[in-house]
C-alpha cells in the first residue's frame, strides 16, 4: 500500500500543478486582454474621436463589449452578452454581425476595428487624412496583442488535461482508498475504529484534491470576467467621455 500511496500522491501532485498552471496561464491573458482593450480606448479616445468623433465612437461601442463577447464564448453561453451587444451597437447590421458570429464573436470584433481603422487611411470629403499613420499603426499592434491574448485563451479553453490521465489517477485513487482500510486495521493492531477514522481522513484530504484538479482544469469558470466586462466597458467609456484637455 505504502508504493500505490507513493504513485496516487505523485498523480494527484501532477494533476494540481497542472491545474495551477492553467489557472495562471488563463489569469496573465485575461489580464492583457483587459489592458490591450484599455490601452487601445485610450488611443481612440486621444486621437481618432477628435478628428471624425462617428468612426471613433463606433470604435470604442466595439471596444466596450469585447470582453463581454470573450465571455460568452469561453462559457459557452450567449443569451445575456446578446442583449449588451444590442444595447450599445445602436445599427443593428453591427449587432446581427457580432451576433451571428456564433463561433468566436470577439474574432468579429476584431474584423470590425481592423475595417474601421482601414477606413481611417482614406481621405476626407476635403480630401484631409483623417488620422496619421503612425496613430494607425499604433492601433495596429496594439489588436495584434490582443488577438495574441485572445488565442492565449483559446488555447486554455480547448486543451484541456487529457482526459486519460484524469481518469487513470481517479482509478487508481479509488483502488486506494478500497484496500486501506484493510491495510489499516492490521497495521494498527485490529483497531476497527482506528481503521476507519484513518480512511475518512484520507480520504477526504485525496478526493478533495482530486476535487481541486478537476475545478482548476476549466479556469474561466470561476474567474470573475463578468466583473472584469463592466470595469472594460466603464474605461472605454472613460476614453470617450473624459478626454484629456487641449495641449
Amino acid at each position: 500500500m505504502s508504493l500505490i500511496s507513493t504513485f496516487v500522491a505523485a498523480l494527484l501532485t501532477l494533476r494540481s500543478n497542472q491545474g495551477l498552471r492553467r489557472l495562471d496561464e488563463a489569469r496573465k491573458a485575461i489580464h492583457l486582454v483587459c489592458s490591450h482593450v484599455r490601452e487601445m480606448s485610450h488611443l481612440i479616445g486621444t486621437n481618432v474621436y477628435p478628428e471624425d468623433q462617428q468612426l471613433g465612437l463606433l470604435a470604442a461601442r466595439h471596444l466596450s463589449i469585447f470582453l463581454w463577447t470573450l465571455k460568452s464564448y469561453l462559457h459557452g453561453s450567449s443569451s445575456n452578452e446578446d442583449d449588451v451587444v444590442f444595447a450599445m451597437l445602436t445599427s443593428p447590421n453591427d449587432a446581427h454581425f457580432i451576433i451571428d458570429y456564433k463561433f468566436k464573436p470577439p474574432v468579429a470584433i476584431l474584423m470590425r476595428l481592423r475595417q474601421i481603422v482601414y477606413h481611417l487611411s482614406s481621405p476626407d470629403k476635403n480630401g484631409k487624412l483623417r488620422e496619421n499613420k503612425e496613430v494607425q499603426k499604433a492601433i495596429y499592434q496594439m489588436m495584434y496583442r490582443l488577438n495574441e491574448a485572445l488565442m492565449t485563451t483559446e488555447r486554455v479553453r480547448i486543451s484541456p488535461i487529457p482526459p486519460l490521465y484524469t481518469t487513470h489517477a481517479t482509478r487508481l485513487l479509488l483502488f486506494y482508498l478500497f484496500w486501506l482500510p484493510l491495510a489499516m486495521y492490521g497495521a494498527l493492531g485490529g483497531s476497527g475504529a482506528a481503521a476507519l477514522l484513518v480512511t475518512v481522513v484520507v480520504g477526504f484530504a485525496m478526493l478533495g484534491l482530486d476535487e481541486i484538479s478537476l475545478v482548476l482544469e476549466l479556469p474561466f469558470q470561476f474567474m470573475p470576467l463578468r466583473q472584469l466586462s463592466k470595469i472594460s466597458m466603464r474605461d472605454s467609456a472613460d476614453a470617450i467621455v473624459y478626454r484629456p484637455p487641449p495641449l
